[in-house]
C-alpha cells in the first residue's frame, strides 16, 4: 500500500543454523526451557551458549531469546545491549528483529525519540499479533511520554483493527478516551 515502510517483515528471522548439530540441540533446548517457563534455566543456558560459542552462526538467535527473557525481567539496558547487537547482523532480517526489539527496550529506558525513531518505520511491517501490539503500544506509549497525544492517538487506534479479546478492546478503546481528554485539556490551557 502506498506509505507503507519497506523493509524486511518483523517477526520471523530466516532460518540460521550451525555447522554443528550439538550446538543447534544447545540452543533448542535453551528455547525449550524458556517455552516451558523456566526462566532461571534458560538464561542460564543460554548465557553458557553465547559463552562457548561466540562466532557461532546461532549467535543472534540465542542473543534474541535471551534478551526477550531479560525484557520480561525488566532488564532493560542489558536486553538493548543484546538486541543492539543483533541490530548490526549482515542478513536485513535479522538486523531488523534486533532494532525492533532494541526500540522497545528503549522506550522502556525512557529514550522515547529513539523508540518512535526506530519503531514507527516498522508499522505494518509486523507478523505476528503479539509484535503487532507490542510495537502499537510502545509506540502509543512514546508518543504519550513525549506529549505527542495525536501521534498517540493515531497509532493506537490502529491498534482495533488488530484481532484483541474483548479485555483488550476495552482497554484500548478506554486508554484512547483519556488521550483524547488529555489532548483536549491541553489545547485548552
Amino acid at each position: 500500500c502506498a506509505g507503507r515502510a519497506r523493509g524486511p517483515e518483523i517477526g520471523q528471522l530466516p532460518q540460521l543454523t550451525s555447522n554443528d548439530p550439538q550446538v543447534e540441540a544447545e540452543l533448542r533446548e535453551a528455547q525449550a526451557s524458556a517455552a516451558r517457563g523456566q526462566t532461571s534455566l534458560a538464561q542460564r543456558q543460554l548465557r553458557a551458549f553465547l559463552h562457548a560459542h561466540p562466532e557461532d552462526a546461532l549467535v543472534p538467535a540465542a542473543q534474541l531469546s535471551l534478551g526477550r527473557l531479560l525484557l520480561a525481567q525488566n532488564k532493560d539496558g542489558e536486553a538493548l545491549a543484546l538486541f543492539n547487537s543483533v541490530g548490526e547482523h549482515t542478513d536485513p532480517a535479522v538486523a531488523e528483529q534486533g532494532r525492533f526489539y532494541a526500540g522497545i527496550a528503549n522506550e522502556r529506558l525512557g529514550h522515547h525519540a529513539e523508540a518512535i525513531d526506530t519503531l514507527k518505520s516498522m508499522q505494518g511491517r509486523t507478523i505476528e499479533p503479539e509484535q503487532t501490539r507490542l510495537l502499537l503500544d510502545t509506540l502509543g506509549d512514546a508518543h504519550v511520554a513525549l506529549g505527542q497525544y495525536a501521534d498517540a492517538i493515531q497509532v493506537i487506534s490502529t491498534k482495533l483493527s488488530e484481532p484483541l479479546s474483548a479485555a483488550e478492546q476495552q482497554a484500548t478503546n478506554e486508554r484512547l478516551s483519556e488521550l483524547s481528554t488529555t489532548k483536549r485539556r491541553q489545547w485548552t490551557c
